[in-house]
């Protein structure tokens, strides 16, 4: 694991553990937010790895942004206590996407 790799975890966990306190409706616990950040954080690695870098520097900000919402929405219905809305994703995917923008080390 790299320090780039760790950073992003980290990164997910903290936008994470903020959406779930400051979006109104949002339930999660340290567990979910965890969960949820280990599997957003591995499907991630996974597109990194499949599309390499090329594909990345070209499209990945929407690909990004897109997977990200895509992935939060799905993973919420498989465990249990994450439920989000659509709206909740959406909103999570795009903080997640600017933060990437402004601090690529971060989350991008």
């Amino acid at each position: 694991m790299t320090l780039v790799t760790l950073s992003r975890f980290l990164g997910v966990i903290v936008i994470l553990g903020l959406m779930a306190v400051l979006w109104p409706g949002l339930r999660w616990g340290f567990v979910d937010v965890l969960m949820l950040a280990v599997i957003l954080s591995l499907a991630d690695w996974m597109m990194s790895r499949v599309m390499g870098k090329t594909f990345s520097a070209k499209f990945g900000g929407v690909v990004g942004w897109l997977s990200a919402v895509v992935v939060l929405y799905a993973i919420s219905w498989l465990i249990p206590g994450a439920r989000m809305s659509a709206l909740a994703a959406l909103t999570a995917g795009t903080v997640l996407w600017a933060i990437g923008r402004f601090f690529p080390a971060v989350y991008g």
